[in-house]
């Protein structure tokens, strides 16, 4: 279903894939609502008092799959008319056993989640009852639950939520007219380099931070990889360039789902993670007067001992599980597998040998020797050759152009060859599955790593933007407000730095509005958006198109 996706090639890299699932408590008629993305582990549950409520957390977080009580759906899908119209969603039964039965809700619960966190939804019987089933939704799609490891709340007090006819008009992702990126404040302001760092703007975009500290962190710490000037931050962003979806690689290994190719990609993301802390060592110890900075290299640090095992384990390119037990991990790994793989190999030579020996025999060249799914090892000669086969041959298999023979020697040559094959396949099978249970012990660190670079990448993209497209450091005040020299940030690169009139705007004390007039398309409703787009892009933590800004913290 299209909220159970966790191929990686199958989901949008710069946002969640979620499945809501939504309880009416019958007594309150309020609303519980649970989100889960189970490609990268996020669980989320709040409450939302009415159904207008739950109509603005459907347009925020944009489900692709809601689980809802039959009887309610039909009230559900006329609120979210608007919704359904835009987006393809799919609604689904919420189980209605488990919602009715404690005991499986407990039992479920206790086995995904820690103590403390069950301890919490133990509070709330509703949370609990409608996490539950959302959970047994995805176990009856034969889905881990695995990638889940905490329980965030629906919004956080250090957030301002912005609601959907702001994202609409402010044209935050995509324009009012023609539905396109190209044109939203998002695509001009995007310079993330990993597919967590744009979700991270993403995320950051409709949930602008109300804490002045925070922000004047975030300023901070922009503030500081400015002070490393192009070259220097050229250098970090280089080793971000490729960079894997760690957050979502990690979620697979966790469920157990992973494949070799996708080891491989985590091995480069841990890499990818370490060389970028060696390359911020490297810039000297300016930098780490950031809090945040400092904290998230402190995460990229546990990067080693994933990446420990992975560079021991696997071949620079594994391929998939091979008959041979020659597709994943280097030669000197695991002798037993090392033995049986070697086996397989001269089992192969000897096969190749037996091939040349036949075609010196029967003086055929175009003799091949092939593997057929169900016949085994068969010799294939062509019709115009049949003369030249000699009596030892047994045919076995008359087609259009060919006819097909086995040999006792081959038979024998088969039943070796299959033997060590299989057994080398059997061992890489059970050592694959070792190293990814093991590697599943590291799924909290790994998600730490991920998060950390993440991080990094947005804080990277705002000074990149505030260098490339000269944005000011803004100053939080109480004192009204003063823009000089302020811009639209999308506008203007429309048309050119250079064409677009910079504007002044000042609300002091006793100074509550302002008149614009004007004829039509004279910029009057563009400076009011540049007015809130600035406002949006401060309180993201980044530097704002303007000489001079001075703001308050906007609710």
């Amino acid at each position: 279903t299209p909220g159970c996706i966790d191929e990686i090639e199958g989901l949008d890299h710069d946002r969640p894939n979620y499945t809501m699932a939504v309880y009416e408590v019958p007594e309150s008629r309020k609303l519980h609502l649970v989100l889960a993305d189970i490609s990268t582990g996020e669980l989320r549950h709040g409450l939302c008092q009415n159904i207008r409520e739950l109509v603005r957390a459907t347009h925020h977080f944009q489900p692709k799959e809601i689980l809802v009580r039959k009887f309610f759906q039909p009230t559900l899908e006329q609120a979210l008319a608007s919704y359904i119209a835009d987006s393809k969603v799919l609604f689904e039964p919420l189980p209605e056993a488990t919602l009715r039965d404690p005991k499986v809700q407990t039992k479920l619960v206790n086995r995904v989640f820690a103590p403390v966190t069950v301890k919490e939804l133990k509070k709330d019987g509703e949370s609990l009852s409608l996490i539950a089933a959302l959970l047994a939704h995805f176990e009856g799609l034969k889905h881990s639950l695995a990638s889940f490891l905490t329980v965030k709340p629906l919004w956080t007090e250090d957030v301002m939520v912005i609601q959907d006819i702001a994202v609409r008009d402010l044209e935050l992702f995509e324009t009012t007219q023609r539905r396109t990126k190209k044109g939203s404040l998002y695509h001009e302001i995007n310079r993330t380099l990993t597919p967590m760092g744009a979700r991270l703007l993403r995320h950051s975009m409709l949930n602008p931070l109300v804490q002045a500290k925070q922000i004047r962190e975030r300023h901070r710490t922009v503030r500081m990889l400015l002070q490393l000037e192009g070259s220097g931050l050229s250098r970090l962003r280089e080793q971000l360039q490729g960079m894997p979806d760690l957050t979502r690689l990690v979620a697979r290994i966790a469920a157990g789902r992973v494949t070799p190719r996708e080891l491989a990609l985590t091995k480069q993301g841990l890499a990818g993670a370490t060389r970028l802390l060696h390359q911020v060592e490297g810039l000297g110890k300016g930098i780490h007067k950031s809090k945040l900075l400092h904290e998230t290299f402190q995460q990229l640090e546990k990067a080693e001992e994933p990446l420990t095992i992975l560079e021991a384990a696997l071949q620079d390119n594994p391929i998939a599980l091979s008959a041979g037990g020659e597709g994943i991990f280097k030669s000197g790994y695991h002798k037993k597998l090392d033995e049986k793989s070697a086996l397989s190999q001269s089992g192969q030579d000897k096969l190749t040998a037996y091939e040349n020996q036949l075609r010196q025999e029967t003086g055929i060249q175009s003799l091949k020797v092939k593997n057929h799914k169900t016949f085994g090892l068969l010799i294939e000669i062509t019709k115009s050759n049949l003369a030249k086969v000699p009596d030892t041959f047994v045919r076995r298999q008359t087609m259009v152009n060919c006819e097909r023979f086995v040999t006792d020697e081959l038979r024998q040559l088969d039943e070796e060859l299959s033997s060590a094959g299989m057994l080398a396949a059997q061992l890489e099978t059970e050592l694959y599955e070792q190293l990814v249970a093991e590697l599943g012990t590291f799924q909290k660190l790994m998600y730490g790593v991920a998060a950390g670079v993440e991080f990094i990448d947005l804080m990277l993209s705002f000074a990149w933007l505030a260098r490339e497209l000269d944005y000011c450091e803004p100053t939080l005040t109480e004192k009204g407000l003063r823009l000089a020299g302020s811009r639209h940030p999308v506008v203007e690169s429309f048309v050119g730095r250079s064409h677009f009139v910079q504007n002044d705007i000042e609300f002091g004390p006793g100074t509550r509005q302002m008149l614009i007039t004007g004829p039509n398309m004279a910029g009057k409703s563009t400076i009011m958006r540049q007015m809130a787009l600035t406002a949006i892009l401060n309180q993201m933590g980044s530097f704002v198109p303007a000489r001079v800004a001075e703001l308050p913290i906007f609710d």
